[in-house]
């Protein structure tokens, strides 16, 4: 993954099924690590790539040594990790964003000021 990962920790962000979870569990097998189980889930659409992605990363890692980590979340407060990058599947192409631009941050920050509009209170 040299030249486009730049920092240690790496945060995957985006509604679901935009495909934060298939790129992780290809870096994964990429890199022979098979933690996943075949499960069977419904889903909107079929991608018969899906399966084949792995074959198509080329991992590098600097010095030999593993960088940092990846991580697909919608935690507001996790992507605040220091000096991780945030990388948005909202939109094609996948694209790196800052946190103050995330709709996570901006639903977060809404919520915290406008508490009684997201729980019917008076």
């Amino acid at each position: 993954m040299s030249g486009i990962f730049k920092t240690g920790n790496i945060f995957f962000i985006g509604e679901n099924g935009t495909g934060k979870s298939t790129f992780l569990q290809a870096i994964a097998r990429a890199c022979g690590i098979h933690i996943w189980k075949d499960e069977e889930r419904p889903r909107y659409r079929y991608n018969r790539f899906e399966d084949k992605l792995h074959l198509f990363l080329a991992i590098d890692w600097a010095d030999n040594k593993v960088p940092g980590a990846f991580f697909a979340s919608h935690s507001p407060i996790l992507l605040t990790y220091p000096d991780a990058d945030l990388y948005s599947f909202d939109r094609s192409p996948i694209r790196k964003v800052r946190y103050e631009d995330t709709g996570y941050l901006r639903v977060y920050k809404d919520f915290l000021n406008n508490r009684e509009l997201y729980l019917g209170e008076p």
